[in-house]
């Protein structure tokens, strides 16, 4: 009989419940069936509320709540507690001191040797100041003894707040980007979440990864969403943020406007998705843009109400990466596509930027479309829009594309590769 495993599922960003979040969560529901799996965080994580957003069981999972210290010292203090440590927290450069260890890459972060000189001694002055800053007042400090104290943070220092802003002001493959490899050695696996992150971990790092896409649908689905009789109704999803891989709801705003007195007269725009304060004034910009349109946000909404907006929508529009040199920052890419995945699963047409891991999901022209300007977006739009017969027959299509990303896939892809180190940590 197999001896359970003591788990730890760690991600940075719990409490934005996002795509890479739902990632991680089922990870650890897929484990907590046979193993002590427990969610390593730095911010209260409410669980129900988690499970009701992410459609995941964790009823056999725990909570477990750390400061917010450096890497450095999570790994020392944190890691080493597992028999199986999983990093699943977008672009980390968090060590493991655990027995076994997974490194779960959305995209991978590139290296200082980068940048050019005095990006360089900016990031290796700055940094490692401006990873110590937080928002708790108690981190851990080693004391002379060789045992661990608490230490208070002054999180009001003026320099502190300097030394954050302008970090956060960087692009995410400069504010998180590691200072060697050297935290990759401790890992015995990488697991990357479509092809597209696959190739740019070879690139970057000059490693092999195993190839583990994200679970989306439901195996156990029993109802096939109604295709006909939908309304005239565009739905774009994902959070609202500016930077990285941003969703670009303001660019799809401005270009919907320009078409509701022409070729989509009578159609409506919804976006969907969560938000967060720091971007308020993008928010902001968005509703003004929208303001005396048939455009319509929906901020922060429940599974339920998204499911409904999912159900009765006919369209669906991607734009992340729009304007984006994949060369020179392949990061504001979309890394997958959770959302384009699940608006086939409930019978929309993609209509998705032909960049990063879209590529691997939609087939142009099969069960939806791929574009890379406006102009190409708004003359498919219009296509698929005026032809009912011709949506109906590439909805079923998408509809069956979608089940190669269902849950019982993503766990047969993630114990095929996990399988062997939990039996050699048995």
């Amino acid at each position: 009989m197999m001896t359970a495993l003591r788990v730890g599922v760690y991600n940075r960003h719990w409490n934005t419940m996002g795509g890479g979040e739902k990632y991680a969560a089922t990870i650890a529901e897929v484990l907590s069936q046979a193993h002590d799996v427990e969610l390593i965080t730095y911010q209260p994580l409410d669980k129900k509320m988690l499970e009701a957003n992410l459609d995941v069981d964790l009823s056999r999972v725990e909570i477990r709540s750390i400061p917010d210290i450096s890497d450095a010292r999570t790994a020392e203090y944190v890691t080493g507690d597992y028999d199986l440590f999983i990093n699943s927290s977008y672009m980390t450069a968090l060590p493991s001191r655990a027995k076994r260890s997974v490194l779960v890459v959305f995209f991978p972060a590139s290296f200082v040797n980068d940048l050019n000189l005095l990006e360089r001694a900016g990031i290796r002055i700055l940094q490692p100041v401006a990873s110590r800053v937080t928002k708790n007042t108690l981190v851990f400090q080693p004391e002379s003894d060789g045992t661990v104290g608490i230490m208070e943070v002054d999180t009001d220092s003026n320099l502190r707040a300097a030394i954050r802003g302008w970090m956060a002001g960087l692009p995410p493959r400069v504010s998180n980007m590691p200072r060697s490899m050297e935290f990759l050695q401790s890992y015995s696996k990488i697991i990357s979440i479509s092809e597209y992150s696959r190739a740019w971990v070879k690139r970057y790092w000059g490693l092999e990864s195993e190839l583990v896409y994200p679970p989306v649908m439901d195996s156990n689905r029993s109802d096939r969403p109604g295709l006909v009789n939908r309304r005239k109704r565009i739905l774009s999803v994902g959070r609202f943020f500016t930077g990285g891989h941003s969703k670009k709801q303001l660019e799809m705003v401005k270009v919907f406007k320009e078409q509701t007195k022409k070729d989509l007269n009578g159609w409506e725009l919804h976006l969907a998705g969560g938000t967060h304060p720091e971007h308020k004034e993008y928010i902001k910009r968005i509703e003004e843009e929208a303001r005396g349109y048939p455009v319509f946000c929906h901020f922060d909404i429940s599974r339920g109400e998204l499911e409904e907006l999912y159900r009765t929508s006919r369209l669906f529009w991607h734009a992340s990466g729009y304007g984006e040199d994949e060369e020179s920052h392949p990061e504001a890419q979309e890394h997958f596509g959770i959302t384009t995945v699940e608006a086939m699963a409930h019978g929309l047409v993609p209509l998705v930027y032909d960049g990063g891991g879209q590529r691997e999901i939609v087939s142009d022209g099969v069960d939806g479309y791929l574009w890379r300007t406006f102009d190409e977006l708004i003359a498919k739009t219009v296509v698929i829009a005026g032809d009912e017969r011709l949506r109906e027959e590439m909805a079923g299509r998408a509809l069956s594309r979608s089940n190669d990303f269902t849950g019982d896939l993503f766990k047969q892809r993630l114990m095929a590769v996990l399988e062997p180190l939990i039996e050699g940590s048995s």
